[in-house]
């Protein structure tokens, strides 16, 4: 009986010590992965900065191109109406540009 109780012992602490091996392997993974995050989050946040720089400067070009684009258009129609320029005309019938019909690409 005394030997089935310390054969129990002896398995349950080999199990107590493989477990505990395990746990320490996956705290120091746990460990690595939180270190490699937080390294990583400067760079994130200056990737953040960046994009919203770069969308900010898109939607001021889409603003000004919604805005300017079809009174240019429409100052080079009458430019060409008024100089009774045949190409500029031919070029602008061509290429239609209406507001919200952007060029089409050949």
């Amino acid at each position: 009986m005394v030997a089935l109780v310390a054969g129990a012992v002896v398995a349950l602490a080999c199990r107590y010590y493989s477990e505990t091996a395990i746990n320490a392997r996956l705290r120091v993974e746990a460990y690595n992965a939180q270190q490699l995050i937080e390294s990583l989050q400067p760079k994130l946040a200056a990737k953040r900065q960046q994009l919203q720089a770069q969308q900010e400067k898109l939607n001021k070009g889409s603003a000004i191109a919604s805005n300017v684009g079809p009174a240019v258009v429409a100052d080079i129609q009458n430019m060409a109406d008024k100089m009774n320029n045949q190409k500029l005309r031919e070029l602008l019938m061509r290429h239609p540009l209406t507001e919200g019909n952007p060029p089409k690409k050949n």
